[in-house]
């Protein structure tokens, strides 16, 4: 009785009720949520990236130049325009000079809410039809380079697997267009992303990767080099990698 009524009650559920369990709120968007979908192009961005020597991480600091302030109609029009892009939430809060709060409450004013399903953040428009919601317009936010990745290497007595991976999967992306290039010891190789769209198996086999080089490319995620020393395992944010020798 008790599991019918529990059916009873999602069938029930209106477009609304399933959107505001999907939204994220302000304490659930963490740093590398806000970073999914940039490039890390804008230098001006890359600036509010900051290290945490603490936790040994990065987190996000940026000026807060119309807090308070009233949204004027070009705020909302570039706010607007921002989301037709498909632009961070870093690149919103960075361009925008607000709070996450404010920011939020803004975009939903408009129809326009920042979801989480299945491991899946997105941004969706929703306009009203026969007085429920309806999804308009849905944009997948994925990694979109190197620098949001970490390097895994474990490290045993008969091998070394080596890892490289994104916090979260790459979604409606090709799998044929994640294939990146791994060179080690002058030799170069295709390694395709695994069946959880979220890693990449580098090396699975001896100790030759320590007291080395190797690069790994990809025509948008961009390339990242790594020199390693002597046999341990390691694991690495990229981003708190780049931060501290200033490559952003």
């Amino acid at each position: 009785m008790l599991t019918f009524l529990r059916i009873l009650e999602e069938v029930l559920k209106t477009e609304k009720d399933r959107i505001n369990e999907r939204k994220l709120t302000v304490d659930e968007i963490d740093v590398y949520e806000s970073i999914l979908n940039y490039d890390f192009t804008d230098t001006d961005v890359n600036s509010c990236i900051v290290v945490d020597t603490e936790i040994r991480d990065v987190d996000i600091k940026w000026d807060l130049t119309r807090h308070g302030k009233k949204w004027t109609d070009e705020d909302i029009q570039n706010l607007l325009e921002m989301c037709y892009q498909g632009k961070s939430i870093l690149e919103m809060l960075v361009k925008s000079g607000r709070k996450i709060g404010p920011l939020l409450r803004k975009l939903n004013e408009y129809g326009w809410f920042f979801e989480r399903e299945d491991n899946n953040i997105r941004l969706v428009q929703y306009e009203i039809v026969e007085n429920d919601f309806k999804a308009k317009n849905t944009i997948i936010y994925n990694p979109k380079h190197f620098f949001y990745s970490y390097l895994k290497i474990k490290k045993s007595w008969f091998s070394t697997e080596v890892i490289i991976g994104f916090k979260y999967p790459f979604k409606n992306v090709d799998k044929k267009d994640l294939d990146i290039k791994y060179f080690h010891n002058n030799t170069s190789k295709t390694i395709q992303i695994n069946k959880d769209f979220s890693t990449y198996t580098l090396h699975n086999g001896s100790n030759e990767i320590f007291n080395s080089e190797f690069k790994i490319t990809h025509p948008k995620l961009g390339e990242m080099t790594y020199t390693l020393g002597e046999p341990r395992d390691y694991f690495v944010s990229n981003l708190y990698g780049v931060k501290m020798n200033k490559v952003i």
